[in-house]
C-alpha cells in the first residue's frame, strides 16, 4: 500500500510526479478527482471517501448518500471491526506463553529487549519452537508439530507487542490462523524462495513500480461502480417521485408550471395561512348546513355560561347595538378600588364599635370591678347576655328589670339592676348603628362566597364553553391556576369576615385580572362569530363561493409546501443525474488518457532504484554476482513480479549456495530498506553456508539495523556468529538446551563470563536434592542422564573459562592474545582426573552418541560423580 514516504525520495524516479504533472490531471475539467488521485499514493482510498467525493457535487443532504444507513462494501466492513484493523508493532515486549510447539512449554513472561535479543542453542535443541511460535501468532504461514508425547494437540502463543507507546496482547491458538502482521522474518525457507522464484514487487514506493497506474484503473472502476450506482438509484427515486407527485401536485407536470428551485424553497404555508384555511373550511361547513341559527343559538347558549363568569366577577353597563340589540361592556368588579372600598367599610365599622365601647366604659366603670372593664371576656359576656336578652318574650324582657335572665332569681342589689339598666341604654344608642354597619360588610362576605363557589364549580362551565371553540377556531382548552385564583379570593374573603384590614397585593390583583381577561376575549370572540355568523345567514350562496374560491388557493399552497421536499427533490434528482453523466464521460477520458501515460512511462520507470539498492547490499556484504545479469519487471496471473537472471538462466541456476544466501540476505535487507521499515526483525540462522567473513559481515548488517532503532531476534546455532554478533561482553543472551524430552530456556546468560557455571552447578544441586526424596528403584535412567549432561557440560564450560582463564572460547574468532600471562602457572596434574571425569560424565549423559553396551548410570554411583565434581571442580 503506497505511503507518503515515496515523496521522500529524491533520486528515484517519481512516477507519481509524472502522473500529477501530465496535462490530463492539470485540465480543470478533471480537478473533481485530483483529490482522490493524490490520496490514493498516499494511502488507501476508503469507500468513505468515494462517496464523500459524489456528495460533495451536490449542495442539498437528500441527494447525498450516507454509508452509516446502507450496506457497506466487505472491505469496509472489515476494517470498521476493530480486531481486523491492521496491526502495527513498534516492538514485541515480552513472549508471555508458548505452549505445546515442540517439546516447549514457556509458562513464565520471557522479556525482550528494545535492540538485539539473542537465542542461542545447538541443533535439535528448541529454538526453532520460539521461531515458530512467534511466526505463527504473527500471521506467518509456518508449520507447526505439537509434542506427540502429549494427549492434547492444541498448541498456542501469546506475546505482548509495543504500538505507539501503548502495550497490547497477541495471542494465537491452533488451529487458528492470526491475520499477517508487518514484521520483517528472514529464515532458509524464505532464503530460498526468494532466489527460487519470483518476487511480488510489494515495494510500498509506488514510483518504482507500475501498480501506481493499476491504482488509478482502480480507482477509476470504484469511482465509475460508485457513480453508475448512485446513478441507478437517483433515476429510480426520481422516476418514483414523479408518480407520487402527478398524484399529489399533477399541476407541476403541467406546461405552464415554470417555479424553479428557488421560487419553490421559498414557498411557505404559515401558520396563518393554515389557521386561515380552517378558519374558512369552518365557516363553509357552518353555511352548509341548513340549521345554521342552531349553531348560532349554540354559540350564543355558550356566550352566556362566559356572561355567568362575568357577571360574578364583573359588572355590565347595557347598551343598544345598531341592530336593535342589547350589549353588554363588562368590566371587572374585582380590582384595586372595591378592595380599598371594603377597606373603608370595615373602617367604618370599627369607628363604630370604638364608639360604643367609649361609651360604655363610662357609663358602667362604677358599677363593676375596675379591672374587668377592659377585659374582652367581660365585653363578649354582657354582648351574648344581651342579644340573649333581645330573643326574649316581651314579658321576659320586662322581668329582667328585677330577675336575673339566666337562673331566674330576683336581683339582689341596686347596682345590678342599675348595671342591667346601663347595658339596655348603651344597646338603644349603639347597636342598631353597629349592626347596620355589620349588615354592609356581611353583603361583601356572601357576594366574596358567592365568587368561590362559583369558581370551584367553573370547570364544569368551562366544558359547555369549550364545545364551541371551534366556532371562535380555539384549540386549545381554557387553561388557568384556578387553585391559586380560589387561595386569593379565600384569602380577602376571610379578611372582611372577620372585619380585618385586606393586605391588598398587586399580584394577586394582576391574577384576578387575568383570569377576567381570558373569559372576556372569549365572550368578544363568541360575540363577534355570532354577528359574522347573522350577517353571512342572508348572503349564504354568495358567501359559500367566496368561501370556496379562497379555500382552493390555500388547498393548492398547501398541497405544494406539503410536497414542497419531494418536488425539490424531484428537480435536484434531475441536476444530480445530469452531472453524474458529465462525471461518467470525464473518467471515460481519464482511462483512456491514462492507457496512453502508462505507455509512455513504462519506457522510463524501471526497477533501478531497487537495483540501486541491492547493489549497496551486495557491497556491504562484498559479493559481486555475475556483470550481465539483470532484474526486470514482469506481470504474471495478474500480479507485477521482478525477476532476476541472467541471460537465459536463473539465479538459482548459477549461484553457489552461499552466494545464495547472500543474494536472499542482500534481496531482504533492500526490500526493507525501500520500504523504510522501521520495527521487528527477526532472523533464523541467517548464515548456513557462509564463511567466518561473511558471517562478520551478516552480524554487522544486523547490528546495523539494532543502531537504526529496530528490534533485532535472532535465532541461531552458530557459535562463531554468536560471538561476531554480540560484540558487546556485556550483552546477555538466552540459551536454549534440550535434555531427552524437555527444552531448557537459561534467561539472561551472559557469554564469557562465570555466571552460566554458577547456572550449571546449582541445577545439579537442585536435581540431587530432588533424587535424595525420591526411593532410588523410583529413580529413572533419564533422571539419572539429565544430571550427567549438566554435569558435562559444566566441565567444558570450566575448562574455558577457568583452566584456560577466558583465553580460548567457542564464542570468539581469535584466542585472547594478553589473557597468556593468566595461564603462565598452568597447572597441568589436574588434567588426567579431570579427563576421567569428564568421560565419565559423557558416557552417562546423553549429550553425545553412545556405543551400545555403555554402563548404565546409577544412582550411587551419580552421588559419588557428584561429589568429585564439587570438590575438585567447584567454582566458587
Amino acid at each position: 500500500m503506497p505511503t507518503k514516504q515515496i515523496l521522500k525520495e529524491k533520486e528515484a524516479v517519481n512516477a507519481i510526479d509524472y502522473i500529477k504533472n501530465s496535462a490530463i490531471f492539470t485540465a480543470p475539467r478533471y480537478q473533481w478527482l485530483n483529490k482522490l488521485i493524490s490520496k490514493t499514493f498516499d494511502d488507501y482510498v476508503h469507500e468513505e471517501d468515494i462517496v464523500n467525493l459524489i456528495n460533495s457535487f451536490f449542495p442539498n443532504k437528500e441527494v447525498k448518500d450516507d454509508l452509516s444507513s446502507g450496506q457497506r462494501p466487505d472491505t469496509e466492513q472489515i476494517e470498521s471491526d476493530g480486531e481486523d484493523k491492521d496491526i502495527c508493532i513498534d516492538k514485541i515486549k515480552s513472549i508471555d506463553k508458548i505452549s505445546n510447539i515442540g517439546l516447549l512449554d514457556i509458562d513464565s513472561p520471557l522479556e525482550l529487549k528494545e535492540g538485539l535479543n539473542v537465542f542461542y542453542g545447538k541443533n535439535g535443541a528448541g529454538k526453532s519452537s520460539i521461531y515458530l511460535g512467534l511466526c505463527k501468532v504473527l500471521g506467518k504461514n509456518k508449520k507447526i508439530y505439537s509434542n506427540i508425547s502429549k494427549e492434547k494437540s492444541e498448541s498456542c502463543c501469546k506475546i505482548t507487542f509495543e504500538s505507539t507507546g501503548k502495550d497490547y496482547p497477541l495471542e494465537w491458538n491452533s488451529p487458528s490462523e492470526n491475520k499477517e502482521v508487518k514484521v520483517m522474518i528472514f529464515d532458509s525457507q524464505i532464503s530460498n524462495f526468494i532466489v527460487e522464484q519470483d518476487q511480488e514487487n510489494q515495494f510500498k514506493m509506488a514510483h518504482l513500480k507500475m501498480e501506481c497506474f493499476d491504482f488509478l484503473y482502480n480507482l477509476y472502476q470504484r469511482v465509475g461502480d460508485r457513480l453508475n450506482l448512485k446513478l441507478t438509484g437517483l433515476e429510480t427515486e426520481r422516476n418514483a417521485l414523479g408518480q407520487v407527485l402527478s398524484e399529489k401536485v399533477s399541476s407541476v407536470f403541467e406546461e405552464d408550471f415554470t417555479w424553479d428551485e428557488e421560487t419553490i424553497k421559498n414557498l411557505n404555508f404559515k401558520k396563518e395561512d393554515g389557521e386561515k384555511l380552517e378558519k374558512l373550511e369552518g365557516q363553509a361547513k357552518v353555511l352548509e348546513k341548513n340549521n345554521t341559527e342552531a349553531v348560532v343559538r349554540n354559540i350564543y347558549n355558550a356566550k352566556e355560561e362566559v356572561e355567568n363568569v362575568l357577571s360574578v366577577f364583573g359588572e355590565s353597563d347595557e347598551k343598544w347595538s345598531d341592530s336593535g340589540e342589547i350589549e353588554h361592556a363588562w368590566k371587572l368588579k374585582y380590582d384595586r378600588a372595591i378592595f380599598e372600598k371594603f377597606n373603608k367599610q370595615i373602617e367604618t365599622y370599627d369607628a363604630t364599635k370604638k364608639a360604643f365601647e367609649k361609651s360604655g366604659k363610662n357609663k358602667i366603670s362604677s358599677l363593676i370591678p375596675p379591672e374587668w372593664i377592659n377585659e374582652s371576656t367581660w365585653e363578649n359576656f354582657i354582648s351574648s347576655s344581651i342579644d340573649f336578652l333581645n330573643s326574649l318574650d316581651t314579658k321576659s324582657k320586662k322581668d329582667a328589670d328585677d330577675i336575673c335572665i339566666y337562673c331566674r332569681q330576683p336581683l339582689e342589689t341596686k347596682e345590678a339592676k342599675l348595671l342591667i339598666n346601663a347595658y339596655r341604654e348603651l344597646n338603644d344608642e349603639h347597636r342598631d348603628k353597629i349592626e347596620e354597619e355589620l349588615k354592609k360588610i356581611k353583603v361583601i362576605s356572601e357576594e366574596m362566597d358567592g365568587c368561590i363557589r362559583f369558581t370551584v364549580e367553573i370547570a364544569t362551565k368551562n366544558k359547555k364553553i369549550e364545545t364551541e371553540f371551534k366556532a371562535i377556531n380555539r384549540k386549545e382548552p381554557i387553561s388557568f391556576d384556578f387553585a391559586n385564583i380560589l387561595k386569593i379570593l379565600q384569602k380577602y374573603k376571610n379578611s372582611i369576615a372577620n372585619t380585618k384590614e385586606i393586605k391588598i397585593k398587586d399580584e394577586d390583583i394582576e391574577k384576578i385580572k387575568r383570569f377576567w381577561d381570558v373569559y372576556y376575549d372569549i365572550f368578544i370572540e363568541f360575540e363577534e362569530a355570532i354577528n359574522k355568523l347573522n350577517k353571512d345567514i342572508a348572503g349564504k350562496d354568495a358567501k359559500l363561493v367566496e368561501l370556496y374560491g379562497a379555500i382552493k388557493l390555500l388547498k393548492s399552497k398547501k398541497s405544494l409546501c406539503e410536497n414542497k421536499n419531494n418536488l425539490l427533490k424531484y428537480l435536484r434528482l434531475n441536476t444530480a443525474s445530469d452531472i453524474l453523466r458529465e462525471k461518467a464521460l470525464d473518467l471515460t477520458s481519464l482511462k483512456q488518457a491514462t492507457s496512453s501515460l502508462k505507455t509512455d512511462f513504462s519506457d522510463k520507470a524501471t526497477l533501478k532504484e531497487f537495483k540501486n539498492c541491492l547493489n549497496d547490499e551486495y557491497e556491504f556484504f562484498k559479493f559481486k554476482p555475475p556483470e550481465n545479469w539483470s532484474i526486470a519487471p514482469a506481470t504474471r496471473g495478474g500480479v507485477n513480479k521482478r525477476v532476476y537472471s541472467i541471460k537465459d538462466r536463473r539465479l538459482g541456476d548459477i549461484f553457489s549456495e552461499g552466494e545464495r544466501k547472500l543474494h536472499s540476505l542482500s534481496d531482504f535487507f533492500a526490500q526493507s530498506k525501500l520500504d523504510g521499515y522501521n520495527g521487528v526483525f527477526i532472523l533464523d540462522d541467517p548464515v548456513n553456508s557462509l564463511d567466518e567473513d561473511n558471517i562478520e559481515n551478516v552480524a554487522e548488517r544486523i547490528n546495523k539495523l539494532v543502531e537504526n532503532g529496530n528490534q533485532v531476534i535472532v535465532f541461531t546455532h552458530n557459535i562463531y556468529f554468536l560471538y561476531s554478533i554480540i560484540k558487546n561482553q556485556n550483552l546477555k543472551i538466552n540459551k536454549v538446551e534440550r535434555i531427552n524430552n524437555q527444552i531448557n530456556l537459561i534467561k539472561e546468560v551472559s557469554i564469557g563470563e562465570t555466571q552460566e557455571l554458577k547456572d550449571r552447578l546449582r541445577e545439579v544441586d537442585s536435581r540431587m536434592d530432588k533424587l535424595s526424596k525420591e526411593k532410588p528403584e523410583d529413580i529413572t535412567e533419564y533422571e539419572l542422564s539429565d544430571i550427567y549432561n549438566l554435569m558435562s557440560g559444566y566441565l567444558e564450560d570450566y575448562v574455558e573459562k577457568i583452566y584456560f582463564k577466558n583465553i580460548v572460547s567457542r564464542f570468539r574468532r581469535h584466542i585472547r592474545i594478553q589473557g597468556l600471562r593468566d595461564i603462565k602457572n598452568l597447572d597441568t596434574s589436574i588434567i588426567d582426573n579431570f579427563l576421567k571425569l569428564y568421560e565419565h560424565t559423557s558416557a552417562r549423559g546423553s549429550r553425545h552418541s553412545q556405543p551400545s553396551g555403555v554402563k548404565k548410570p546409577n544412582y550411587s554411583e551419580l552421588i559419588k560423580d557428584v561429589e568429585d565434581l564439587k570438590t575438585n571442580y567447584k567454582f566458587a
